[in-house]
């Protein structure tokens, strides 16, 4: 963590109110105010509105409708619960405004909220899993990015799943191989968006890391394996390829097609996706839409706005965007 306005890492505290932002001090507080305040209101409030609907929702008498202790007997199917949607849905407000902060602290904060809202409520009904994987890729979570989508697109496969038994494994994939094939992921227009972006971006991510590293083995090839670890591990990528990875130029090149493959995949399900990154300020400072349809120009735009600040995390992946479109 670094202080939010001259980056120094040094005796940090976070804003009292919302305490989402890191501070060296008063004097960068002060200046960074009427940038912050905004945000920082909009999230006091909605942390509010949450803990008023808790306690609502924790108080509320047992009845045919709703069982004695909704928070542990009704873990997985919440939405089914009329009387837990109001709750949810300010859970949901909450996420967006930390998700909207886009600092590391919030976007911790906004994935914790994610996952326990999908524990609460398997079918997701407020599409909560969307955003996730832009969080997920902001903050570096790749394999866990990967894992994520790999499991709602093979859940979105069974056609036998059934969301409300509890038993069934959830969201329980560990340690997908990333370098596998995309065309799981992308044998039809089923699935989500913003997951088909995330694999396109993963995908570019993994082909930098590996070129990096075999860079590195052909200019250092002389020296001990040792040196050449050492040399890797400040490579700005490399904590993206398990340790156990042997870099080709085979591999290097599988990966560049499924890169082609994947991009050409989020075209077919949504061609007004990728122009969107020609004009990116213009893009986002648009409003959003009341109204979408898959495959509609208001779904792209939603979806880029999550997006676009995953792939500006990374800008060497813009490069790649703009070269395919």
């Amino acid at each position: 963590m670094v202080c939010i306005v001259c980056q120094h890492p040094r005796d940090l505290s976070l804003c009292s109110r919302c305490r989402m932002v890191e501070y060296c001090g008063q004097t960068c507080q002060k200046k960074h105010f009427p940038v912050h305040k905004t945000i920082c209101k909009a999230i006091m409030s909605a942390r509010e509105r949450l803990q008023r609907e808790e306690a609502d929702l924790r108080n509320r008498p047992a009845d045919i409708f709703l069982p004695a202790d909704v928070f542990t007997n009704s873990v997985g199917h919440f939405w089914g619960l009329t009387e837990t949607r109001d709750y949810m849905t300010a859970r949901s407000a909450l996420i967006q405004k930390l998700d909207q902060m886009n600092t590391e602290r919030s976007l911790n904060a906004a994935l914790e909220n994610i996952l326990d809202c999908l524990r609460l409520n398997r079918s997701d009904n407020l599409g909560l899993r969307s955003p996730a994987v832009s969080i997920m890729l902001r903050l570096g979570k790749l394999q866990e990015c990967y894992d994520f989508v790999k499991w709602w697109r093979q859940a979105g496969e069974d056609s036998h799943y059934d969301w409300g038994d509890t038993d069934l494994p959830f969201m329980d994939i560990r340690n997908a191989n990333m370098f596998e094939p995309v065309g799981f992921f992308f044998n039809n227009k089923l699935g989500d968006l913003y997951h088909k972006a995330a694999v396109s971006l993963i995908k570019i991510l993994l082909v930098f890391a590996l070129c990096d590293e075999w860079h590195v083995d052909r200019l250092f090839r002389n020296k001990p394996l040792l040196v050449r670890d050492g040399i890797k591990r400040h490579l700005p990528y490399h904590q993206f390829i398990p340790s156990s990875t042997v870099v080709s130029f085979k591999m290097m090149n599988e990966l560049r097609e499924q890169v082609v493959a994947s991009f050409k995949g989020v075209k077919s399900q949504n061609p007004h996706f990728w122009p969107f990154f020609r004009n990116p300020t213009h893009t986002l400072s648009q409003r959003d839409p009341e109204y979408m349809s898959p495959g509609d120009p208001d779904e792209a735009l939603i979806a880029f706005k999550s997006m676009y600040l995953a792939f500006e995390r990374y800008p060497k992946s813009l490069a790649v965007v703009e070269k395919l479109s």
